[in-house]
C-alpha cells in the first residue's frame, strides 16, 4: 500500500473552475482534469515568471514533484487545446494557505471539508477533563 499523499500548499483558488470550446455543447465534449496543484505549478511559474527552487518551497515540495506537476499540467492544456477538449479544474489534496489569502479563508468559510474531514476556518473547542 502506497503511502498518504501529503498535502500541497496552494494560495490560489481560481474564480473559473470550468473552461469549454465556444459552440460545442457539453455532452459532446471530453474533459482534461487539472488538479489544484497543477494549477498552482502553472501559476507561478508561467505566469508570475518564479524560479523552480521558490516555487518549490512555496508549495512545500520537491523539486523532482513541481517538475512532474509542470509537465502534467502542460500536456493536459495542450491536448485540450490541441483536440478541442473541456479543461475542469478539480481540488485535490491541498492545504489552502489561509495566512497568504485571506479571500479564499472567507470563500470557504463554513463550505467544503478539508482533508480532515473538518470544516474551513472553523476551530474545534476541546474540553478539558476535570
Amino acid at each position: 500500500m502506497p503511502r498518504p499523499r501529503i498535502p500541497r500548499k496552494v494560495s490560489f483558488h481560481p474564480e473559473a473552475t470550468y473552461f469549454k470550446p465556444v459552440g460545442v455543447p457539453l455532452g459532446e465534449l471530453e474533459q482534461e482534469v487539472l488538479t489544484h496543484d497543477e494549477v498552482e505549478s502553472i501559476r507561478l511559474i508561467d505566469h508570475d515568471k518564479i524560479e523552480q527552487n521558490e516555487a518549490c518551497k512555496k508549495m512545500g515540495i520537491s523539486q523532482a514533484t513541481l517538475s512532474r506537476l509542470l509537465s502534467s499540467a502542460r500536456q493536459k492544456i495542450s491536448q485540450a487545446l490541441v483536440h478541442g477538449k473541456a479543461i475542469k479544474i478539480y481540488e485535490g489534496d491541498i492545504d489552502l494557505d489561509f495566512d497568504k489569502n485571506k479571500e479564499v479563508m472567507k470563500k470557504k468559510r463554513g463550505r467544503g471539508m478539508n482533508r480532515g474531514g473538518r470544516r474551513y476556518g472553523r476551530r474545534i473547542n476541546k474540553r478539558k477533563k476535570i
